[in-house]
């Protein structure tokens, strides 16, 4: 049987207006801060100890319609490298 590994990508309180007390993003996911240049990171490092499992690259945190369109591509260009190289 082949495990399942989801590759958490936290964004946290981006394109969300809110902080509501019940819902700290950050405190979550232990980021203060979003940085794009991390992702990339972030997955690799999920991939090095993943090997012979199935892999997908997962957005939590914030609302991944409401940040800025921009953003948005660049994250969904980044996720489609790497299910055009087949690692995910």
């Amino acid at each position: 049987m082949i495990r399942h590994v989801n590759i958490p990508i936290f964004i946290p309180h981006l394109g969300c207006p809110n902080q509501c007390v019940f819902c700290n993003q950050r405190s979550i996911s232990g980021l203060l801060s979003f940085c794009l240049d991390d992702v990339g990171k972030q997955i690799e490092s999920v991939l090095s100890t993943s090997q012979d499992a199935e892999c997908e690259i997962a957005f939590f945190g914030g609302s991944f319609t409401g940040i800025d369109r921009n953003l948005m591509i660049k994250l969904q260009d980044i996720a489609q490298d790497y299910v055009n190289s087949r690692r995910v």
